[in-house]
């Protein structure tokens, strides 16, 4: 069993960093092809935006934003508020303490009961699709509140071979895709 804490995820963050922008680049590639097929059933999808060392979430965002599908979260106090995007380009603002980009002001907010499906980041996953994020729990949060398939992406090198030991509150992703 995988303690959460602040040295594994340290440790997870420097393995994410050490993937080549080559295959970062093929990441983002395959993320396209292999994930965006799979959420052509669904009317709106939350997605994230990619930051630091993130596998890259633009590609996908673009194709999900140009069909009016995609919702974005943005920090409110202490949880994820779910927000319509119409436009990458006019509709985002930078969150300065979490140094994401997060939907404006112009932007729509959507109730939980809305999103039909959510790709999740993470540090690592387990083989039991447990995810361990930065530790503020905000995902922890999402994820019990949305009743959806839920699509957590990531690198090779993200894939835990040990199990997390988990909280009553962890809610595991329904599928991993890594790259």
């Amino acid at each position: 069993m995988i303690q959460k804490g602040p040295q594994i995820r340290q440790v997870l963050k420097l393995l994410r960093c050490s993937v080549t922008d080559e295959r970062r680049a093929w990441a983002e590639q395959k993320i396209g092809i292999e994930l965006f097929p799979k959420l052509s059933s669904y009317k709106y999808v939350l997605s994230y935006m990619s930051k630091d060392s993130e596998l890259a979430t633009g590609g996908i965002n673009g194709k999900l934003c140009d069909e009016g599908r995609l919702l974005l979260p943005k920090i409110e106090k202490d949880q994820l508020e779910i927000y319509r995007v119409k436009s990458l380009k006019q509709d985002l603002i930078l969150n300065t303490q979490f140094k994401v980009f997060e939907p404006g002001e112009q932007c729509v907010k959507v109730d939980y009961a809305d999103v039909e499906c959510v790709i999740v980041p993470a540090l690592g996953f387990d083989k039991n699709n447990h995810r361990i994020g930065y530790g503020l729990g905000f995902y922890d949060k999402l994820l019990s509140q949305v009743d959806c398939t839920s699509f957590g992406v990531a690198f090779l090198e993200q894939e835990l071979k040990a199990c997390l030991n988990v909280d009553a509150h962890d809610r595991p992703v329904s599928t991993v895709f890594y790259f």
